[in-house]
């Protein structure tokens, strides 16, 4: 039993789970504030409102972690087999497949 905790709490040291779940809170919040703003702001019609909006979502998104590029590459497979576009496919091999989420 003991064995298991050092081993769990050796993980949570190495990952920073508890670091992650702070960050993606950070960013949910920063998305549902510029959510509610949009709402509030009404019609859109002015470009300089849509720009505004624009330069905030890029500045979340440059504050999130890079893009797994494999795990994308596997997802847009699935959602290409899903709507009937096997040929748009990419082969994969199996060690990118297993080291994906990492």
């Amino acid at each position: 039993m003991g064995a298991l905790i050092a081993g769990a709490s050796m993980l949570s040291l190495v990952f920073g789970f508890a670091e992650k779940a702070r960050k993606h809170a950070e960013l949910a919040k920063s998305y549902l504030d510029m959510e509610s703003e949009i709402i509030g702001a009404g019609t859109l019609d002015d470009f300089a409102i849509l720009d505004k909006f624009e330069s905030r979502v890029m500045a979340i998104e440059a504050m999130e972690p890079p893009t797994l590029r494999t795990l994308a590459r596997i997802c847009q497979n699935e959602i290409n087999l899903a709507i009937g576009r096997p040929d748009e496919v990419e082969n994969i091999p199996f060690y990118q497949k297993f080291f994906a989420h990492f």
